[in-house]
């Protein structure tokens, strides 16, 4: 039994003019690239983060839509979007990795880091195997971004650099946080 043929009547398909610059930044929400989309991630998860001093996460993955351009052809077209914000432990972050990992084709993974006064490095990515670093060395990832709650940076890991640092810095202002010296999770 295979797949009946479905015919769909294209003129009949309507789209609202202006549809990419609809979008807002928020979970959802389409951005041109993946640099765009991990920023707007930052902009929600930064002030959350902050809050509770809980790692926070996503995965952004492709997403393709049409539109139809002013002499009527429909166009196919490529954005970027962020899924669920995950909440993760102090350190770690692991259930929006494992979503990254089991989310079928190529995504990318952005998180956050506590800022404060425990040992962590809430502006660089964590080197190990079970890490930022390893996650970004698995061949699934296209990239990991760190937001950061101390600089207001807006960080992308590069895997040519075999020894850290390994981060390339987008430039980028995001929200920004003094350490907060009540750590509870010493």
């Amino acid at each position: 039994m295979g797949i009946p043929d479905i015919e769909i009547d294209i003129e009949s398909i309507e789209v609202e003019p202006g549809l990419w610059e609809r979008f807002t930044d928020s979970a959802g929400d389409l951005f041109e690239d993946e640099d765009d989309a991990a920023y707007a991630f930052g902009q929600v998860a930064n002030p959350e983060t902050n809050k509770d001093q809980k790692e926070r996460g996503a995965v952004i993955r492709e997403v393709v839509y049409y539109e139809y351009t002013q002499t009527g052809e429909m166009v196919g077209k490529r954005g970027y979007t962020y899924g669920k914000i995950y909440t993760g432990q102090h350190n770690r972050v692991f259930n929006a990795a494992f979503a990254a990992l089991v989310t079928p084709g190529k995504v990318s993974f952005v998180h956050t880091h506590p800022n404060c006064s425990c040992g962590l490095s809430p502006d660089k990515f964590s080197t190990g195997l079970i890490s930022d670093e390893g996650l970004a060395r698995l061949g699934k990832i296209n990239n990991v971004y760190l937001t950061t709650l101390n600089t207001g940076e807006l960080l992308k890991f590069d895997e040519s650099r075999t020894v850290p640092p390994y981060e390339n810095t987008i430039e980028y202002d995001l929200p920004k946080f003094n350490k907060d010296q009540t750590c509870n999770f010493k």
